[in-house]
């Protein structure tokens, strides 16, 4: 009996289609609680989550900022849902290029890091410190949520709002637990611990930054970017087409190897032995041997192939 293998490329195409589709949409959306649903806003002053907490934020200033974003990091916190999102600016000469390619910044866990490397630098220790600031934002509503997860590290941003301190609580079976964010850092002129703000967002600006004076245009730099970017996008291509082309039709050739020569041996072995004028009776399996009864003369062979090494052996059967 021969068994044939179906195997259903269609099917197999059309759900790596789907993951390749899927992944990256989950990916693009940062894993934050959502506003409206997970937490908002029950007056001006109170926050309230679907969990029992209830927040009352006091204002401390009204505050404007705004600069290039040189880092970002999305958060997901039971006990302060709305501060998804801390953003590291900076301003002025730091945007140099010559300085700003000296200067790296790192996101850690609610503050930032940066580390300038440049040994002759026109700017000092303190110019720095006064003119980059780590944000931990809070939207004031949908629209400046959906907004907000889209800030990426790159874009220059102004964002307006009030620098805020947050006090929290949540009573449950006779138990009451109770949360302090801030107060928020009010000066540019601070460091270490609680020198962040926190602002509540009320405007925020994608801004078109137009190069300043000082700045020499880099065609060089430009070509790099762009060859980057070309790069990026032939990868992923790549990758696609290497997912829906090559995998599925190498599990089909796998299937093949795995069943079609060992029946084109035994076809080709019934056409010898057909062509030598014996009757063949019967056939199988049983690997590694192919096994084939034939007749000539009243007489009855058992054939035994060894299908890995090639070598024939005959018995008579009857």
């Amino acid at each position: 009996m021969k068994v044939f293998y179906i195997f259903n490329i269609s099917l197999f195409m059309k759900k790596w289609i789907f993951l390749l589709i899927l992944i990256p949409c989950v990916l693009a959306s940062p894993n934050v609680y959502k506003f409206g649903e997970d937490y908002w806003f029950e007056n001006e002053n109170t926050i309230k989550t679907d969990t029992g907490w209830v927040y009352n934020i006091e204002d401390l200033m009204d505050y404007t900022v705004e600069g290039e974003v040189m880092g970002v990091r999305f958060y997901k916190e039971d006990k302060a849902p709305f501060g998804l999102v801390d953003v590291a600016l900076a301003w002025g000469d730091i945007l140099k290029p010559e300085i700003k390619e000296n200067l790296e910044v790192t996101m850690e866990y609610r503050y930032c890091s940066y580390y300038y490397t440049c040994e002759n630098s026109e700017i000092s220790f303190y110019y720095l410190r006064t003119h980059m600031s780590n944000n931990h934002l809070i939207p004031a509503s949908e629209d400046i949520f959906n907004k907000i997860i889209k800030i990426k590290k790159g874009d220059y941003i102004k964002i307006s709002g009030t620098l805020v301190y947050i006090k929290g609580e949540k009573r449950e079976n006779n138990k009451i637990e109770r949360m302090e964010w801030g107060p928020s850092s009010t000066t540019l002129e601070d460091e270490g611990d609680k020198a962040c703000e926190i602002i509540l967002v009320k405007s925020l600006e994608f801004v078109t930054q137009e190069p300043s004076i000082s700045e020499t245009p880099n065609p060089l730099k430009n070509f790099e970017e762009f060859y980057k970017n070309v790069w990026k996008s032939f990868v992923i291509i790549f990758i696609v087409v290497f997912l829906i082309l090559y995998i599925p039709s190498k599990l089909l050739s796998r299937k093949k190897e795995k069943v079609s020569p060992r029946y084109d041996i035994a076809a080709n072995m019934i056409e010898y032995y057909t062509k030598k004028g014996y009757r063949v009776l019967k056939y199988n399996f049983n690997d590694p041997f192919l096994k084939i009864a034939i007749s000539k003369n009243e007489k009855i062979y058992l054939a035994t192939i060894d299908l890995k090494t090639g070598k024939i052996s005959y018995r008579l059967i009857r």
